[in-house]
């Protein structure tokens, strides 16, 4: 059954259970994730966030693989390009993925500056990119899919969206 985010401050205990009570899903999006763009990973994280819960993976399935998030999760290929600072603001955009109808340059054009209206995480971004490529194999599969708990629930109780 999938989880609500969890209250307060993020902990890493607390994206640590989110992530065990979700697993398939951030499984089915890691995987995914590499073919679709790193914006994709955040994807269950921003649903989670406008619909007040996590999705099942048949349901989050279901809601992203329209014309609409393909597209989006294709462009933000361009946010990577823009190097670290790209991957900084890829939970900004996947969040106006699904909170906007905007053409996907102009949702990487809000996130670069909603980023840098947040120099702070692009620090936080890069501590965590770090930690998230330091498991080396396997455990990418944990420590990129827990970074990216951590660090949109960072974003989402600092208020940045």
């Amino acid at each position: 059954m999938a989880s609500s985010l969890s209250n307060g401050a993020p902990t890493l205990a607390k994206s640590g259970q989110q992530f065990s009570d979700n697993l398939g899903l951030f499984l089915f999006s890691f995987f995914l994730g590499f073919l679709l763009s790193p914006a994709f990973h955040y994807y269950p994280m921003s649903i989670a966030y406008v619909h007040g819960k996590y999705p099942s993976p048949k349901g989050f399935r279901a809601l992203v693989f329209t014309k609409h998030y393909i597209m989006a999760s294709l462009w933000g290929w361009l946010l990577v390009f823009i190097l670290i600072v790209g991957l900084a603001a890829t939970p900004f955009y996947s969040h106006y993925v699904f909170t906007t109808d905007d053409q996907p340059l102009d949702m990487i054009r809000d996130s670069l500056s909603k980023l840098f209206e947040n120099p702070l995480f692009i620090g936080k971004t890069i501590l965590y990119g770090l930690i998230a490529w330091i498991g080396c194999g396997v455990g990418q599969i944990i420590t990129i899919p827990l970074s990216y708990i951590q660090l949109y629930n960072e974003a989402a109780h600092e208020k940045l969206f």
